[in-house]
């Protein structure tokens, strides 16, 4: 974690060493535009229905945003993840799988990896309103899709959270460039776990999409679903009339039904807008 709060430091002195902007109107006046992401996301995840490891994955993401207005102003961002998941203790590794036996009782045994190099593929869709709170505050709503499908063992786990968010930023000229801070935490969400978190056994097995939906979705509340996010950035307008900045995001996620799965996440960002 130290070291990554190191790189953001050295990323905004960079930043400010390297153009010669002047001029500040009000802080949280965010002008229209299309952007363009690119980073790194660390996550560690522990599910203790599946697995009693510690799993840590590494995922480059990419994405684009889109703003209009400002009172309200409505933002949209979508990105994507692909990337590694291992287990913290024993990394990637192989092991036997046994087949079904056949009419005579044997069974043939298959060689798979646990865990391969590209073995995380996910993704975010995040639409919000905000409204201004004098020169440097906004306060809003949010709903945010996300999916993520990874293994553990020789599992595949999968996760996804529907939830809706009150938000909250806050905007401070420094240098020639504007800090900005955003919080969110979800108070409503539709949680989706796979079916053998619940019972490795399914309800009805001539039926397994009715299954996997009965015993993976709930509805959580704020007692059960504790998602904290928070992003600090920095945004440098350039000559040309584009900005660029550098995000850093921290979020945990706590959900205890049947049994706790956590998730402690860090990224770090680069955007480019118009």
């Amino acid at each position: 974690m130290k070291s990554i709060l190191e790189k953001v430091i050295v990323i905004l002195s960079l930043l400010l060493s390297a153009y010669g902007v002047s001029g500040q109107g009000q802080a949280n006046a965010m002008e229209n535009g299309w952007g363009i992401q690119a980073g790194w996301k660390q996550l560690l995840m522990a599910d203790r229905h599946v697995s009693p490891l510690l799993y840590r994955s590494d995922a480059l993401v990419i994405g684009g945003t889109y703003r209009t207005g400002n009172a309200p102003q409505w933002e949209v961002s979508l990105n994507f993840q692909v990337g590694t998941n291992q287990a913290q203790t024993l990394g990637q590794r192989t092991g036997i799988l046994d087949g079904p036996p056949d009419i005579y009782g044997e069974k043939e045994s298959f060689e798979v990896k646990a865990n391969p190099f590209l073995s995380l593929l996910g993704g975010q869709l995040r639409g919000g309103l905000s409204w201004p709170i004098g020169d440097r505050h906004r306060i809003g709503t949010q709903i945010s899709l996300a999916y993520m499908q990874t293994g553990m063992g020789l599992d595949t786990w999968h996760y996804t959270q529907l939830d809706l968010a009150p938000t909250y930023s806050y905007y401070y000229p420094l240098g020639p460039g504007q800090f900005n801070l955003d919080f969110s935490l979800p108070v409503l969400a539709m949680v989706q776990r796979p079916n053998y978190a619940f019972d490795p056994s399914l309800p009805d097995e001539d039926n397994y999409y009715q299954a996997y939906l009965k015993e993976g979705t709930k509805l959580a509340s704020l007692d059960q679903l504790i998602n904290p996010q928070l992003q600090l950035g920095y945004t440098l307008p350039l000559r040309n009339g584009r900005r660029i900045g550098v995000q850093y995001q921290l979020s945990w996620m706590s959900y205890p039904d049947p049994r706790p799965v956590r998730m402690l996440g860090q990224g770090l960002t680069l955007t480019l807008t118009r």
